[in-house]
Formats: C-alpha cells, structure tokens, sequence
C-alpha cells in the first residue's frame, strides 16, 4: 500500500501501459469504486491489481507491458534498505 501510495504521488510520466489502466479505471464506475476502495485501504491492493483482474482490465499485451514497468520485488527492498542506510 505504501508503495503504491508513494508511486502515484511522485506524478512521475505514466508508461502506456499505466496510461491505458487509468483510462480504463476511468470509463468503468466500477472499476473506479475498486481503485477509490484500495486507495481508502478498504480492498488490498494484491486483490485489485492481481493479474486476472489487470488483465481483464487492459487485455493481455497491456497487462505484459504493465508487468515489465513495475519494480521487481528485490529491486524495491534494495532500494528500501539504501534509503534507510542513508537516514
């Protein structure tokens, strides 16, 4: 959740594939209530962005370009402990 958070409040340039998430977050109110509901903490956002529900959301060639733009796991936690070393 803290990633996600820190993610969008950057306003750092949205990939393509980010581009097509939001806008298709945007024409369904539905998938919209899902995003406010992990944004708010009330839907996990494993569950929402959970690779059935992204690739339902966007198709499967957007869902493989969202894959390859996100962070792996063990690049995030390096990043983590570097910033936490420097404090």
């Amino acid at each position: 959740m803290f990633d996600l958070t820190v993610g969008l409040a950057r306003f750092a340039d949205q990939s393509p594939a980010e581009a097509a998430m939001f806008e298709a977050i945007a024409t369904s109110q539905h998938e919209a209530d899902g995003f406010i509901a992990v944004l708010s903490g009330v839907m996990p956002p494993g569950r929402f962005f959970a690779p059935p529900h992204l690739i339902k959301l966007v198709g499967v060639r957007r869902f493989v370009q969202l894959a390859r733009s996100r962070p792996r796991a063990a690049e995030m936690a390096q990043a983590r402990s570097s910033s936490n070393s420097s404090s």
